[in-house]
């Protein structure tokens, strides 16, 4: 933790695990990464040692290959951040039922419906990838969400506004 009250991640890869489960949820959250940050997300994640199981939300602006910030780590990939390093970016994710968003400075990268409803309850994971890497987050909300899919999609596009437009 920095002076600022920010959450400040270096040196071997680790995870950060919040210590209850959620199933269906918003979350948002701020994060800056250095010019080679590689991190992540992970929702629904296993409480395990090594690297947890769960949906992986890719936070990499220009650091290495893609798949690149505001992706779904190995289920949907965006090819080119639109993020600078060394800049706080918001994140907005929601997961309800097997359907996850992903919306990155108000710009929806994402809406994912995973047919094999792979994960469905689990963790959440502030992600350290790598010695390279400096990561930072801050503002971290949740907002957790009815399990009735029909009542847990009310009003989502009022978080995710492009949603209104389809």
């Amino acid at each position: 933790m920095t002076s600022g009250g920010e959450l400040s991640g270096r040196d071997p890869r680790s995870y950060l695990f919040s210590p209850g489960t959620y199933r269906n949820f918003i979350l948002q959250a701020d994060a800056k990464l250095n010019a080679i940050g590689d991190s992540g997300i992970v929702l629904h994640a296993t409480l395990q040692t090594g690297v947890p199981k769960g949906y992986e939300v890719q936070l990499c602006n220009t650091g290495g290959a893609p798949p690149q910030t505001g992706s779904l780590y190995n289920f949907r990939r965006i090819a080119k951040s639109t993020i600078a390093d060394g800049e706080w970016s918001r994140h907005t994710i929601a997961v309800i039922g097997n359907r996850i968003l992903i919306q990155t400075n108000s710009e929806l990268h994402v809406d994912y419906t995973d047919k094999e409803s792979t994960y469905t309850e689990g963790h959440i994971a502030l992600q350290q990838h790598d010695q390279a890497s400096q990561v930072n987050f801050k503002t971290l909300r949740i907002k957790t969400l009815p399990d009735d899919i029909v009542t847990a999609l009310e009003g989502l596009e009022k978080v995710f506004p492009s949603l209104a437009v389809k």
